[in-house]
């Protein structure tokens, strides 16, 4: 009965985890297309965090460019490119 509550607890928070991720994604992509880069920016940089993808490093470097955060971006180039 034990391992019944914790294979239960793991799959409740793996579909926790996985829910939240697709709530930023969503919200990341919604303030893109909104033009609003400085709130799409914080949930790129979120996602690029949890999961190094192409696709999320150049949707964040996008919203770092149009705000301007040219330091930041230079800094992001630098680190994607050693990890690759």
């Amino acid at each position: 009965m034990k391992q019944l509550f914790t294979i239960l607890g793991l799959v409740v928070g793996a579909m926790a985890a996985y829910g939240q991720a697709t709530t930023d994604e969503q919200l990341a992509a919604h303030y893109y297309r909104e033009g609003d880069f400085q709130k799409a920016g914080l949930y790129y940089q979120k996602l690029y965090q949890r999961q190094k993808t192409d696709f999320y490093y150049d949707y964040y470097l996008r919203c770092l460019l149009q705000t301007k955060a040219y330091d930041d971006a230079r800094k992001l180039v630098k680190t994607h490119l050693k990890a690759n």
